[in-house]
């Protein structure tokens, strides 16, 4: 997809002014000519970064949805659509369906990861309770499919995280570490929006051995991660410390809140979400663990 049409795109669902958009970045007859053109782009890459910065949308998924094309986008728009259902009906096991007809034709993994995701939250909506063991013993040939295709590729961009983040909870410790060890080759780590990438999945890994209780796989991936973490991305610095903190209230048993009062600064930035959801992910996982 052009730039223009899923910028286009994004803004009217988000609905947002062409106004609204370009208010202190440009006039709105550079957007709406951007918008309509149907050569060319014509936009600087400043603009361009300040719009998705104002619609919230980050570069690399920006990237990933203009790399894929329309039928693709459709089918993550649908997903997208089930998502916000409740109940989510049959029309999510036919798009499952529809997904895996399409990896039938054409071999596309692309098709395969959301036949997969689409199955997966079909079954969470229908089998109750919902067993990931049992899933994943029934989705094994997948899998295996999905895993080895992360492995094999040399040069990881967007898609490559999301299929990983979509499978984290049905992978072994072993390749999870495997991968964490492999991507600093497998990406430019000088390019912000790949750093990004990088961080955020290892929140992602921090998370999952956090769950699941594996808190060897958890010391390894903070200790060789640290480096990685500084100031110019603090979320995710934030985020890893809390991990850590976490650690060592589940393994020594000394639950003290005074040790997370660093979250205020979510707090103190407007951002009282996230400071809620941290402290209810800690609860949660405090119980869990003492069960």
């Amino acid at each position: 997809m052009k730039q223009s049409a899923l910028l286009r795109k994004i803004r009217l669902d988000k609905q947002v002014t062409q106004k609204q958009l370009t208010q202190g970045i440009c006039s709105r007859s550079s957007l709406a000519t951007f918008e309509s053109s149907k050569t060319a782009n014509c936009l600087s890459s400043e603009f361009l970064l300040l719009f998705l910065d104002r619609l919230n949308v980050p570069v690399d998924e920006f990237v990933f949805h203009m790399q894929m094309n329309s039928e693709k986008n459709a089918c993550l728009d649908q997903l997208s659509s089930y998502i916000k259902q409740r109940p989510m009906g049959e029309e999510l096991r036919l798009l499952a369906e529809r997904c895996y007809e399409k990896y039938d034709q054409s071999g596309d993994v692309f098709w395969l990861c959301y036949g997969f995701k689409a199955s997966e939250m079909y079954q969470q909506q229908h089998r109750d309770p919902f067993c990931y063991q049992e899933f994943k013993a029934e989705m094994a040939a997948d899998l295996q499919v999905l895993q080895d295709y992360l492995i094999s590729v040399q040069n990881w961009g967007s898609f490559e995280f999301r299929v990983f983040g979509n499978i984290i909870q049905y992978l072994p410790t072993t390749y999870i570490t495997t991968i964490f060890e492999s991507l600093p080759e497998k990406i430019d780590l000088a390019y912000p929006p790949n750093r990004t990438l990088f961080l955020n999945l290892i929140v992602n890994m921090e998370i999952h051995f956090i769950e699941i209780g594996d808190f060897i796989a958890i010391r390894k991936i903070l200790h060789e991660s640290s480096p990685y973490f500084s100031y110019k991305n603090l979320h995710f610095k934030i985020i890893s410390r809390f991990i850590g903190d976490l650690l060592v209230e589940l393994e020594t048993d000394q639950h003290t809140i005074k040790r997370y009062r660093y979250l205020k600064i979510y707090q103190e930035m407007g951002f009282d979400g996230y400071y809620e959801t941290l402290m209810n992910f800690r609860q949660r996982q405090l119980k869990h663990h003492s069960d």
